[in-house]
């Protein structure tokens, strides 16, 4: 949670900024059109300047720390909902607005709707909190009638008729965000919000230690950090800093390969288990047992069904070689395939990976029934890595290609950019255990 509301801050402060300097812009020419002089431009973008970084910005500071606050007590809250009622309360002062008075005291069980809109902060500078009280102490107040003062207590209409305090109606816990998601801040079209997003999510990396991908909007950027959170609840770990190559190879991601047959047979695993602790999770691969039950067994058939595609929510679609150059006729006049050299393979499947990124490529061996999958890793210089994570090695790509089956599909999936299957990561990897290397 509180990776999700630090990147809500984050990404806030950065949107503010395109709004400011937007404004700024603007502000290069009169009402006439006609181009100020650098004089009146200073002293309009210092108005500016003093209206975000002045006037609004102890009021945004002190709405972050209010929602903080109230994000941290929503876990005790949960726990005591058996035992406790929630109860709204006011500084109980005389700088209290008298819309929030009429709040004061509501009180009512933590699941009921009043709390997923109006739990406080209520506006800026709201001094509101929500106190956990016996059951029994306090008569339940009327959950329709706390309802409409609460959407009184958030209706402040400006010049045009529309509602400004409407944007206060969440829940910082429920919506996982620390600033309302519908603040005039967020209002960009999609163009400049993936523009702005990108931007923001390199240093937002830089500075936590995180890996969300380029090319999201902020929505999936949010979506990204749900996933990881999910990640870390279903493996039950903390996702640390991204890992480097070295710091993650090693046979780190498969510390028991050669001990069980099992673990001779995962590679399956063991190449999401490197990609995950390249995100910064700690894991080794669970071993394969041929069990159709078994994870691992399932995904020697489908190796994308760990991932997500963020843009989709659906299992991505792998990209293949095709191995077929034409199709010819015998003199008998029968069709048969021509299949390309490797060449010509080598040249496609160089298209397919063109971009900077790590995938997961995945063949079949010659003249058997199996196959593998390992790691190929191709930097923004254009070199590339490949990495067997099964058994710890780099190895040239003319390492496999006399052991590969040309006349079978090569099979790759850019993996970095896509999200974790949670419903099965923990049959796929599992923390690492210090002891089995």
């Amino acid at each position: 949670m509180a990776r999700k509301l630090d990147h809500d801050a984050f990404m806030f402060s950065g949107f503010k900024i395109h709004h400011e300097l937007s404004e700024a812009g603007l502000s290069l020419r009169d009402e006439a059109g006609k181009l100020k002089s650098y004089e009146r431009f200073e002293q309009d973008v210092l108005k500016i300047h003093n209206t975000y970084n002045r006037s609004w910005l102890k009021s945004e500071y002190q709405f972050a720390v209010a929602s903080a606050q109230m994000a941290a007590k929503w876990q005790d809250i949960e726990a005591g909902k058996g035992r406790y009622h929630l109860q709204y309360r006011t500084a109980a002062d005389g700088r209290v607005r008298e819309e929030h008075a009429a709040l004061h005291g509501i009180t009512l069980p933590p699941d009921d709707p009043f709390w997923a809109s109006y739990f406080p902060p209520n506006g800026w500078r709201c001094r509101c909190t929500a106190v956990q009280v016996n059951k029994g102490k306090y008569p339940l107040s009327d959950s329709r009638e706390a309802v409409r003062k609460g959407e009184k207590a958030t209706t402040q209409l400006d010049r045009f008729g529309n509602n400004k305090a409407a944007i206060f109606r969440f829940n910082p816990v429920i919506d996982e965000r620390l600033f309302p998601p519908k603040h005039p801040y967020w209002k960009v079209d999609k163009a400049i919000d993936s523009t702005v997003s990108d931007t923001l999510v390199k240093d937002y990396n830089v500075v936590t230690g995180s890996c969300v991908p380029s090319g999201l909007d902020s929505r999936q950027q949010r979506e990204w950090i749900d996933n990881e959170h999910d990640t870390e609840e279903k493996l039950k770990i903390r996702q640390g800093k991204a890992m480097s190559f070295k710091e993650a190879d090693g046979l780190k991601p498969n510390p028991n390969y050669g001990k069980e047959d099992g673990y001779s047979i995962n590679c399956q695993s063991c190449v999401v288990a490197y990609e995950l602790r390249r995100r910064g999770f700690d894991v080794e691969a669970c071993k394969r047992v041929e069990e159709p039950q078994n994870i691992p067994q399932q995904l020697a058939y489908r190796t994308e069904w760990a991932w997500i595609d963020p843009e989709t929510g659906e299992t991505p679609v792998q990209k293949a070689t095709n191995p077929i150059s034409k199709r010819d006729v015998d003199k008998r006049g029968r069709v048969y395939a021509v299949y390309k050299k490797w060449d010509e393979i080598n040249q496609e499947l160089d298209e397919l990976t063109k971009e900077p990124g790590r995938y997961h490529v995945s063949v079949k061996w010659k003249d058997q029934d199996c196959g593998h999958v390992f790691t190929m890793e191709r930097f923004k210089k254009g070199n590339v890595l490949f990495y067997d994570p099964q058994t710890g090695k780099t190895k040239q790509w003319s390492g496999f290609m006399p052991d590969i089956d040309t006349k079978a599909p090569i099979r790759v999936l850019r993996v970095d950019n896509l999200e974790i299957n949670t419903d099965i990561i923990n049959g796929i990897v599992r923390p690492s255990q210090k002891d089995s290397g």
